[in-house]
C-alpha cells in the first residue's frame, strides 16, 4: 500500500471530503486526488498542514501508526475552537442555512485546523472560507 491509499484512508478516518481535505492545505481538489491517486507526492507544508487536522503522519509516510494521544493531537486552543463554532452557528444563521451534525463536525474541524496559526480569527477572512466551503457542501 503507498501512501496516497494511507493518505485517503486518514482524510476518510477524519470525515473529510477530498474538497475539505485540500481546503486544509490550500491544495485544489485536483491536486488532492493526485495525491491520493500517488500522481503527485505532497511537501512538508502540506503534511504539516493536515497533521493539525489529526491525520496521522507517521502512519501516511510509513505505514505503521503513531501513538494514539499525538495522532489524535492533544493540545487545543479553546478559545479559537470556541470562536469557530460560534463563527459557524452565526455563519449558518445569518444564512438560514442548515448542516448536518456530520457535516458541521467536520466544518468545524476544517476552519480550526485551517485558523489555528491565526492570534485572532479574522471575521471576514473566515466568511469568505465559509462561502467557499458551502459552496461545497
Amino acid at each position: 500500500m503507498g501512501i496516497g491509499l494511507r493518505l485517503k484512508e486518514e482524510r476518510e478516518r477524519l470525515g473529510m471530503s477530498q474538497t475539505e481535505f485540500a481546503a486544509l492545505c490550500d491544495v485544489g481538489r485536483k491536486t488532492q486526488f493526485n495525491y491520493e491517486s500517488d500522481e503527485r507526492s505532497p511537501d512538508a507544508n502540506y503534511l504539516a498542514a493536515i497533521a493539525q487536522s489529526g491525520a496521522d503522519i507517521g502512519y501516511i509516510v510509513t505505514g505503521r501508526h503513531s501513538d494514539a494521544k499525538i495522532a489524535q493531537g492533544t493540545i487545543v486552543n479553546w478559545t479559537l475552537l470556541e470562536q469557530v463554532i460560534v463563527g459557524v452557528e452565526e455563519f449558518l444563521t445569518e444564512r438560514k442555512a442548515k448542516l448536518k451534525p456530520e457535516k458541521k463536525a467536520g466544518l468545524i474541524r476544517v476552519l480550526y485546523a485551517k485558523f489555528s496559526d491565526d492570534k485572532n480569527l479574522d471575521q471576514t477572512r473566515f466568511n469568505d472560507f465559509m462561502d467557499a466551503v458551502m459552496t461545497t457542501v
